[in-house]
C-alpha cells in the first residue's frame, strides 16, 4: 500500500496488490484493485486474466467470459483459451442445471457430476446422477 502512495499511476502496483489480497480472501477488494489497473492500462492483459479468475469462482460465468476474451484477444494463448472453453461450458451447465436446485455447498462437485450426466458419462460416477431439488 505504501508504493502506491508514491506512485499511484502504476497500474502493477495495484495488480501486485490484488494478488496478495486474493491469497487472503479478499476477492472484492482485489477485484476493484484489478480493475482499478486496467483502468490505467487496458493493455493490461494479466489483470483481465486475474479478473476472469475471481469473476469464474464467484459464479459470474459471463463476467469470466469477457474478460477472459479480452486478455485472449491482448495475449493470446492455450491457457486463456483454455479458460474461456472451461467457463463458456461452466455457463452452459449452469443455464441447464441451476446450481440453486441443489441446496448443497459443494457446487463445483455438483457441477461436475452434472456435466458427466448431461455428457452421458454417468457409469463414472460413484453415485446415481443428481437430480434437481424440485
Amino acid at each position: 500500500a505504501r508504493a502506491l502512495a508514491g506512485s499511484p499511476d502504476r497500474g502493477l502496483l495495484y495488480r501486485e496488490l490484488a494478488a496478495i489480497e486474493r491469497k487472503q480472501g479478499k476477492d472484492d477488494q482485489a477485484l476493484a484493485r484489478l480493475r482499478k489497473a486496467l483502468s490505467l492500462d487496458s493493455s493490461d492483459a494479466r489483470s483481465l486474466l486475474h479478473i476472469g479468475e475471481i469473476l469464474e469462482d464467484l459464479g459470474d460465468f459471463a463476467g469470466a467470459s469477457d474478460a477472459y476474451s479480452k486478455s485472449g484477444a491482448l495475449e493470446p494463448g492455450e491457457d486463456v483459451r483454455a479458460r474461456l472453453a472451461r467457463v463458456r461450458g461452466r455457463a452452459d451447465l449452469a443455464r441447464l442445471w441451476p446450481l440453486e436446485s441443489y441446496g448443497a455447498d459443494d457446487c463445483e462437485r455438483h457441477l461436475d457430476e452434472a456435466l458427466l450426466c448431461r455428457c452421458g458419462f454417468a457409469p463414472a460416477l460413484p453415485t446415481a446422477c443428481p437430480s434437481p431439488a424440485g
